[in-house]
């Protein structure tokens, strides 16, 4: 499960979440005192009526039966008082997941927000060195380019094909081949002058000025 699908779920969960309702009898603690009362109220019921018939010469009277009944009832009443407490027991438990559910919806809208600025950051880095590469590629030509016209009004290479300048020849493509089809150096350069000037910058560490020059003449740029 991703991310996101974890928000989602957390989302329906709180949107559709039933509403507090305290059900007395379905409460486990409420069932344990009332045990335990009704043991107590029949203990007491016993105790009362032994006391009662002793006192009225030892016969199961109405009176003994009423005092027993009357320490039966003392100790349900005392159950009651309990009942506020787990009403509010309940009601905080309630709230307490309620809260939770919130609390892990925050936590995973942090993480997602994180990522979203991990992955921000990088496409922003990303566009930040083409966009570099680009401005260093389009400088380096500015620069052939200036050069090229100060070679043409004071001639100062030789143009002599090196190996450097066969191999580099050898491993570019020629116009007919980079004008042909749709391939990807057309698509990425669109111009077959930006393509070997970012090939001779690729290779700029292996090549002299007079490469550089002898390889523009022979390709006639």
């Amino acid at each position: 499960m991703t991310n996101q699908q974890k928000i989602d779920d957390i989302i329906d969960k709180i949107l559709n979440r039933e509403k507090f309702e305290f059900d007395l009898n379905g409460n486990a603690l409420y069932n344990q005192y009332k045990d335990s009362a009704t043991r107590q109220g029949k203990l007491a019921a016993e105790d009362a009526i032994g006391m009662a018939s002793a006192m009225t010469g030892g016969y199961g009277n109405s009176y003994a039966q009423s005092v027993g009944q009357q320490a039966y009832q003392a100790q349900l009443e005392n159950l009651n008082d309990i009942v506020p407490e787990l009403y509010q027991m309940a009601y905080d438990k309630y709230n307490m997941e309620g809260q939770d559910l919130y609390n892990q919806y925050s936590i995973l809208g942090e993480r997602e927000k994180l990522e979203y600025d991990r992955y921000r950051d990088k496409v922003r880095d990303q566009q930040w060195a083409t966009e570099f590469r680009e401005d260093k590629r389009q400088f380096n030509a500015n620069l052939r380019n200036q050069q090229q016209k100060e070679t043409a009004k004071t001639p100062e290479y030789t143009y002599e094909e090196t190996p450097a300048v066969t191999s580099f020849v050898a491993k570019i493509r020629t116009p007919s081949e980079f004008s042909r089809g749709s391939n990807s150096d057309k698509q990425k350069y669109k111009t077959y002058e930006a393509y070997v000037d970012a090939m001779i910058e690729k290779y700029d560490s292996v090549l002299t000025d007079n490469d550089i020059a002898t390889i523009l003449e022979k390709l006639g740029l």
